[in-house]
């Protein structure tokens, strides 16, 4: 998601607050509470809505059961043909019995950035009640909703094309119906419940990062974040953990302080200088790898700086 600028940030009365605030009082900005947590919620959602379509264009669905071998290919063929014009009525986010479930994580996750900005509120200023404006929302719903319909089109699409190139091998080479079904069973694991529990894992950790990146620039107007890792054995890289050899490793972001602007650096010592990441390191944001449960938390004390620098160009 492209970043704007920040148009929807604290008051200014708060952001003298935030500036004249007791050293005493700063000693809240340690970046070491946990207020950013994976959405396991939100990723049950996506694994049913991701399920619901898929079921939707296996070719079980569209290839009757007493078809002959000497009709089989002509008929797998127009199943393919239906599945492509399927996609092509609009995106699966709006098919019956999936609408609903993404609408319901898309509101969800809104309710946890909002919740996770409260909690931000209380960290800076000892209060919750801090008013603030979250109009910034409707940008991220939009890019949520094309980001999971891209996704979820690539995964058919290809399927798809798997399906079209091994009907033309088959047909070509002579291969009988229980063959011709075996091979396109085979090809069908692409999705499975496997592979879409999978795939949803992949799509929640990608829309949380999304939207906690808005969050953090259009409310507070920070560009820097936390990056914190799941903590448990399976992060990538945890030594003795199932996948200890992983390169690159989030094991060893845990706690690092990155950019928005720029996943390619990291920062050890609050953001006063900035270096090139390291081969061993991830070079995307957290919760942008492929299944990655990694989330960004914001560096609340990029909030002084930042409201500093807002304040000198207002004079």
């Amino acid at each position: 998601m492209a970043l704007s600028q920040p148009n929807l940030m604290v008051s200014d009365l708060v952001a003298h607050r935030i500036v004249n605030m007791p050293l005493a009082a700063r000693k809240r900005f340690t970046g070491k509470v946990r207020v950013a947590n994976y959405p396991f919620k939100i990723e049950a959602l996506m694994s049913a809505a991701v399920k619901s379509v898929f079921a939707r264009v296996k070719y079980e669905h569209w290839v009757p059961s007493s078809v002959k071998n000497d009709d089989v290919y002509s008929v797998f063929y127009e199943a393919i043909k239906a599945v492509a014009a399927l996609l092509e009525t609009g995106s699966p986010l709006n098919w019956p019995g999936v609408a609903t479930t993404i609408s319901t994580a898309i509101s969800y996750l809104r309710e946890m950035k909002k919740n996770e900005a409260s909690k931000y509120m209380k960290a800076l200023f000892g209060q919750q009640t801090i008013p603030y404006s979250d109009d910034w929302w409707a940008e991220v719903e939009t890019s949520l909703r094309t980001e999971l319909t891209l996704r979820l089109r690539g995964s058919i699409a290809q399927y798809n094309d798997k399906l079209a190139n091994f009907i033309r091998t088959a047909a070509q080479k002579g291969f009988s119906y229980e063959q011709t079904v075996a091979g396109i069973k085979d090809i069908s694991k692409d999705i499975s419940d496997t592979r879409a529990a999978f795939l949803a894992r992949d799509l929640t950790g990608t829309i949380n990062s999304m939207a906690s990146q808005k969050m953090h620039v259009s409310v507070f107007g920070i560009n820097t974040y936390i990056w914190v890792t799941a903590a448990d054995e399976r992060v990538r890289g945890t030594p003795g953990g199932p996948y200890a050899s992983a390169i690159p490793s989030h094991y060893v972001m845990e706690r690092v302080l990155c950019r928005w602007d720029n996943p390619l650096v990291y920062s050890l010592d609050g953001g006063a200088t900035w270096v090139p990441r390291r081969p061993d390191m991830p070079m995307a944001h957290a919760g942008y790898a492929w299944s990655c449960r990694c989330v960004p938390e914001a560096f609340l004390p990029g909030v002084v700086t930042a409201t500093k620098a807002r304040l000198e160009q207002k004079r």
